[in-house]
C-alpha cells in the first residue's frame, strides 16, 4: 500500500504536515517576537521564504523556514542616520 502524501509531488507536499508545521502571517508575528504589520512587511521582502500553499484564508510557510531566516536577518538594521557615538 502506498504511504499517504507520497505520491503529491512537491506543490502538494504541504499537505502531509502538521499543522503546527505551518504559519500565516499572525503567527509568524508570534515568531518573530514582532507586530503582525512588521511580519505582514517581512514576508513581502524578496529575501523571505517561499510560502509553501496559498490558501482561501492567506499563504502559509513552514515554521522552519521562518525560524531559520530571522536568525540570518533579524534584527534588521534601522533606516535614518547612525548614531552618534558617545565620547
Amino acid at each position: 500500500m502506498e504511504e499517504v502524501g507520497t505520491h503529491l509531488g512537491p506543490a502538494l507536499a504541504f499537505l502531509d504536515m502538521a499543522p503546527e508545521e505551518l504559519a500565516g502571517v499572525t503567527e509568524i508575528a508570534q515568531l518573530l517576537g514582532v507586530a503582525k504589520v512588521s511580519a505582514q512587511r517581512y514576508v513581502n521582502r524578496d529575501d523571505f521564504p517561499e510560502p509553501v500553499a496559498v490558501l482561501a484564508g492567506g499563504r502559509v510557510w513552514r515554521r522552519q523556514d521562518v525560524l531559520e531566516w530571522g536568525e540570518r536577518t533579524l534584527p534588521l538594521p534601522r533606516p535614518g542616520r547612525p548614531r552618534k557615538e558617545s565620547g
